[in-house]
């Protein structure tokens, strides 16, 4: 299986939508560390992220569109830890809807979130332990 069959949304098999145990804080003290390791990106298989991303891309528009909107992540990230998507002063909904997951090239509106730089921050702080090479081919299909 090539690496484009393997990162399709139909062909993405691996792990399912669930929500991992928090990881521990214990002994960490950057302010910013910590609130990494409390996002629902760190309770998240990267896999099933990326999954539900696309899936809301295309709820948005046909797939390629670039984009997504907070309320078609709420949609397809159904679990507890991504609840707080339903709240628009959540400290998850101010970091997606900021200048930082927008693409000024693209001319994103102010309720759309762009899909490689969403993905991208899923890169960073989604899990993917039980095959690591998840990530690794993820990160290939965007460049």
């Amino acid at each position: 299986m090539g690496i484009a069959a393997c990162c399709e949304p139909s062909g993405m098999g691996g792990e399912m939508l669930v929500d991992l145990p928090f990881l521990s804080t214990r002994g960490i003290k950057d302010r910013y560390a910590i609130w990494e390791y409390g996002t629902p990106f760190m309770r998240t298989h990267f896999l099933a992220f990326k999954r539900a991303v696309y899936q809301a891309e295309v709820m948005c528009g046909p797939r390629g569109c670039g984009w997504v909107t907070i309320q078609t992540l709420s949609q397809v990230l159904t679990t507890q830890a991504w609840a707080q998507l339903d709240n628009d002063r959540s400290p998850i909904c101010q970091v997606l809807l900021s200048d930082a997951f927008k693409d000024k090239n693209k001319g994103h509106e102010a309720h759309q979130i762009d899909v490689e730089k969403l993905i991208i921050f899923g890169l960073l702080h989604c899990r993917d332990m039980s095959k690591p090479i998840n990530k690794a081919k993820g990160f290939y299909e965007l460049l």
